[in-house]
């Protein structure tokens, strides 16, 4: 059966363990996002960053509150103050600059498993690899990442025209055998991916302007063969992984 590795982008809680049989959209596992905050200590304090350290009430590795006192500077007739802007844990304090780094806690995030399918391994406690009944495709050419139902607009060596991409597609895996310039643009627009035999022409234009690459636009150029093999496909999920050239396709809808 084809397997699907879902990594964590950094520490977090998994929720699942190998052997557990999961559905689509089944929460794997929780983290949180990092909110990094730069505080220039030598400027508010008004001291050489070399003597930043000397002011701190709070050292790196210790918890801090949003709007607490974290470093002071006394003189006979004033005292001026730091305060964190966010709450979170001093991570580090840059001795050259005199700049202080807090590590925020951000917001809440889940890894969501975008098919069905039965976990055969966590490894490191961050990436989870699954099992799923379904199929896995090599392609010519592939560019970017997108799990999404896949859905055929030409059955025969036809191009696709606008006409043909309709407001209900968005978001979804668009299979067509010839892509004009036009469509490639409206599908994209409309956050489709885009799957076909002939779109090397109209692709060059995204090359040469450089938006494929700022953009990560998802798309596939595929053979004749592999066409016909969609086309029987028409309403399954689809997972385009670009920088392997493969999709993976589940049996089920």
């Amino acid at each position: 059966m084809p397997k699907l590795s879902l990594s964590l982008p950094k520490k977090g809680k998994i929720l699942v363990a190998a052997g557990d049989k999961i559905e689509k959209d089944f929460v794997l596992a929780e983290y949180h996002e990092s909110e990094v905050v730069n505080i220039d200590l030598s400027k508010i304090l008004e001291v050489s960053p070399h003597k930043v350290y000397t002011t701190l009430l709070k050292k790196p590795g210790q918890e801090v509150s949003e709007g607490e006192i974290i470093a002071q500077k006394k003189s006979l007739f004033k005292k001026k103050v730091a305060r964190a802007s966010i709450s979170g844990i001093i991570n580090s304090l840059e001795e050259k600059s005199g700049v202080l780094e807090i590590l925020a806690k951000g917001k809440a995030k889940k890894l969501i498993s975008p098919l069905a399918a039965t976990v055969e391994e966590v490894k490191d406690g961050k990436t989870i690899v699954l099992d799923f009944s379904g199929e896995s495709f090599d392609v010519k050419i592939s560019h970017g990442n997108k799990c999404a139902k896949i859905y055929v607009l030409t059955k025969e060596e036809n191009a696709v025209g606008l006409h043909d991409i309709q407001k209900e597609l968005e978001h979804q895996i668009l299979v067509g055998f010839s892509w004009p310039l036009m469509s490639i643009r409206k599908a994209f627009a409309m956050d489709c991916a885009v799957i076909g035999v002939n779109l090397e022409g109209s692709l060059d234009h995204f090359r040469k302007t450089g938006h494929l690459e700022q953009e990560a636009l998802p798309f596939m150029v595929i053979g004749k063969d592999l066409y016909c093999e969609l086309t029987k496909l028409d309403g399954k999920i689809g997972m385009m992984l670009g920088k392997e050239n493969k999709l993976l396709v589940q049996k089920t809808k």
